[in-house]
C-alpha cells in the first residue's frame, strides 16, 4: 500500500473518529446532571453488555471507538 493511500486512510479514519467524539459529546451532555438512569438513557449511550465467563460485565459503548471498547 502506498504511503499516499496510507495517509488517506488515516485522515478518514481521524474524521470518522472525530464524528463519533462529537456525537459522543453532545449525547453526553443530555445527561450531565441526572439523577436516576432511564432505559432510554442506557438504550442512547450503550449498544449492549457482555457477561464474561467470571461473571464481570464488559460493556459496548454508542459512539467509542475501538480503543474504548478494549
Amino acid at each position: 500500500m502506498s504511503n499516499k493511500l496510507k495517509l488517506e486512510k488515516s485522515k478518514d479514519q481521524s474524521k470518522r473518529e472525530r464524528k463519533n467524539m462529537k456525537k459522543l459529546k453532545n449525547e453526553l451532555k443530555e445527561y450531565i446532571h441526572f439523577n436516576k438512569l432511564t432505559p432510554d438513557m442506557l438504550h442512547r449511550l450503550v449498544d449492549r453488555i457482555e457477561i464474561k465467563e467470571d461473571g464481570s460485565p464488559k460493556i459496548y459503548y454508542r459512539f467509542a471507538n475501538d480503543f474504548l471498547n478494549e
